[in-house]
């Protein structure tokens, strides 16, 4: 079973992946609460790679893309929505 995180952490951990050069994917659950109709957790879960500047402190963009587990959408801009984060876990456990 992957460790979960709490939401807090995410924005530090990702920057932590550019700082080091040692990028990964977090696979980010957004919480039931955002959405106008009932979907699985996995479909409430999203993978975005740490290489984007919007996961960066050191860049002035904000852009973060992630493609949803179910394979529904690719590409969401993770930026253009204010969705509460549930947890986060690493979608692999390489470090």
């Amino acid at each position: 079973m992957k460790e979960k995180f709490s939401p807090e952490t995410l924005f530090d951990e990702m920057n932590k992946c550019n700082e080091t050069g040692n990028h990964r994917v977090a696979v980010i659950v957004f919480k039931q609460e955002n959405f106008n109709k009932p979907y699985s957790e996995l479909s409430r879960s999203y993978a975005s790679h740490s290489d984007q500047w919007g996961w960066d402190y050191t860049k002035l963009g904000n852009r973060r893309s992630a493609d949803c587990l179910d394979g529904t959408d690719k590409g969401v801009r993770l930026d253009y929505y204010n969705w509460k984060v549930e947890y986060w876990y690493w979608q692999d456990d390489n470090r």
